[in-house]
Formats: C-alpha cells, structure tokens, sequence
C-alpha cells in the first residue's frame, strides 16, 4: 500500500454507515445469529457499500488467537494434500492451514 491509496473502510465507518454502534456491527458480522434482521440488514449494506474487508491480523491480535494450524504432511506433491489430511474441515471452522 502506498501514500496514494485510500485508507481501507474500518468497522467504524461500517457502523456510524449502517448507524448502529460498534459492537452491534462486530456482533453482526461475527455472530450474525444474535442481532435483530433489520441490524444486520443495515449492516451487511453498509459493508457491501463501503467495500469492507475483516482483517485477520487485527482480529488475531485483538482475541489472542490466530485460528492458525502448522501442519506436516507426508508429502506435499499434489493440490488435493490439504482435503486429504482434514485441511478442508478445518477450513469450514474458520482456521488457516499452513
């Protein structure tokens, strides 16, 4: 990223867009199950207007926790390695394989 580029929408500009508070937005796109339909409608379109992307460092370093898992395989030859081993499943439970 250079100087030129525009800043990236925050969560902030995603909820004073949808006016909600902060934490109504992060429960929204985090647990969308326990916010109102009409919240995470406001939401949803304050992220798709503003192009909002999560940022994964920033939510590692604020939970303490990567959602990372290292793994050896017996061999790395071949793109289904990652299904083969589970990487699949744990991809589906929002963990990185490396």
């Amino acid at each position: 990223m250079t100087n030129l580029d525009p800043p990236r929408p925050t969560l902030e500009d995603v909820a004073k867009l949808a006016r909600v508070s902060l934490g109504s937005a992060s429960r929204a796109l985090s647990v969308p199950d326990q916010v109102k339909p009409k919240t995470l409608a406001q939401v949803k379109r304050a992220v798709e207007q503003l192009g909002y992307v999560s940022n994964g460092a920033a939510r590692a370093l604020a939970s303490k926790r990567t959602r990372t898992i290292g793994a050896i395989y017996p061999t790395m030859y071949g793109s289904g390695a990652n299904s083969r081993w589970g990487g699949d499943v744990f991809n589906k439970l929002g963990y990185l394989i490396y």
